[in-house]
């Protein structure tokens, strides 16, 4: 049996070509795969930041909402304000305002209470009364991407005194 150069360069491996293809293909694979995961992480932050901004504008309008709804007597009685004193049929009270960039109710203990979370920020809260109804405006801004959301909701009073 001889050997003719034929059948040499057939004996099993790769040649240097070939493995330079594989790795540059495996390459542009895994950059391709790297790349669409950082950008599905992209989307998820983004997405995050705006359900955070809804969920927290929705728990304070439902807040005021509910308050509002509770209340017998509702102070400013006249023009837009920056805060909105409610009192209740057992005479309490409840002031809502915007303290620094925090929505805050205070009971009138000499201890507000925080309402919103620490990754927004309540730019902008407008009161306006109505005949027993209160139009409330507000603006809620991501620390995180500055994206903001402006809500803007009227709630009447349900008790009758």
């Amino acid at each position: 049996m001889s050997t003719s150069p034929m059948n040499r360069n057939k004996s099993g491996g790769f040649t240097l070509l070939e493995v330079l293809i594989a790795i540059s293909v495996s390459l542009m694979v895994s950059v391709i795969i790297l790349f669409v995961l950082l950008q599905g992480m992209k989307n998820i932050r983004q997405v995050k930041s705006w359900e955070s901004l809804n969920s927290n504008a929705a728990f304070l309008t439902e807040t005021l909402g509910y308050w509002v709804k509770q209340s017998k007597k509702m102070e400013p009685v006249s023009g837009p304000s920056d805060y909105l004193k409610i009192t209740l049929p057992d005479s309490s009270s409840k002031t809502f305002k915007k303290d620094g960039d925090n929505f805050v109710i205070d009971n009138g203990d000499g201890s507000p209470v925080l309402y919103n979370t620490a990754d927004v920020k309540i730019t902008s809260l407008v009161f306006t009364p109505l005949n027993r109804s209160a139009r409330i405006e507000m603006t809620v801004v991501s620390k995180d991407t500055g994206r903001d959301l402006s809500v803007t909701t009227t709630v009447a009073q349900r008790n009758q005194f």
